[in-house]
């Protein structure tokens, strides 16, 4: 398993078949593209449920 820092609270860890986003804000480091052209599934969870991310809009 791989933790990487993303920002703020921010994380990324990455298990063998898939990747798991904590409380994902903002990247300024830019570390979520090359986690992204993994291919791997991508579950994002986040803190509060005022900071749901619309993935569909």
């Amino acid at each position: 398993m791989t933790l990487t820092y993303i920002f703020h609270s921010g994380f990324a860890l990455e298990a063998e078949e898939s990747i798991l986003v904590f409380d994902y804000w903002l990247d300024p480091a830019r570390v979520m593209p090359a986690i992204l052209q993994k291919g791997k599934p991508l579950y994002v969870l986040k803190q509060r449920a005022s900071n749901w991310l619309r993935l569909d809009k």
